[in-house]
């Protein structure tokens, strides 16, 4: 009933509305995009690191990879000629530290293609013109990607196994 006393909801999934409504009773809910792509391409690339990302990579931006994956992977950057840059939610390195936002962005911008199962990953691709595949987690929530990709109509780049990937 509070819903009711704010001059405007907004969610970022199609889904939210819909949930807004059947769960709250509430019909003015307004899907809108996500902040990160309020801003250009151009505004972002001014975080990037010149001349510390290769372009022959493929970015891997995967929490939780599976061995099949981990082999499809393999392959597909043997076909391509790439090497992997696998970057996750846990620190990379022998001090515990995980690189910070623009050597991420940096590796993201300067690689070849992009795999992920990130929603944020999936908007710097958009952002950047990367070539890229969505291998959905279903545990972790689709909907912000799906809504995402039907926006922009890249719903074919959702793959539900490492088997797509070649393809």
């Amino acid at each position: 009933r509070l819903l009711a006393e704010f001059s405007g909801v907004s969610v970022r999934e199609k889904s939210g509305v819909r949930q807004c409504r059947d769960y709250f009773g509430y019909d003015g809910a307004r899907q809108v995009l996500d902040p990160t792509l309020l801003l250009t391409a151009g505004q972002y690339e001014t975080f990037l690191k010149q001349g510390t990302a290769s372009n022959d990579t493929l970015f891997c931006y995967i929490f939780q990879i599976k061995s099949d994956m981990r082999r499809a992977l393999g392959r597909l950057a043997s076909q391509q000629g790439c090497r992997i840059v696998h970057r996750t939610d846990r620190a990379v390195d022998s001090n515990g530290k995980m690189p910070g936002i623009e050597q991420w962005l940096t590796e993201l911008h300067d690689a070849r293609c992009v795999i992920t199962d990130s929603f944020h990953a999936c908007v710097f691709s958009i952002l950047f013109h990367k070539p890229f595949v969505v291998c959905i987690n279903h545990r972790r929530g689709s909907a912000r990607i799906e809504s995402l990709l039907e926006l922009f109509g890249l719903e074919s780049r959702i793959v539900d196994s490492g088997s797509e990937l070649a393809a």
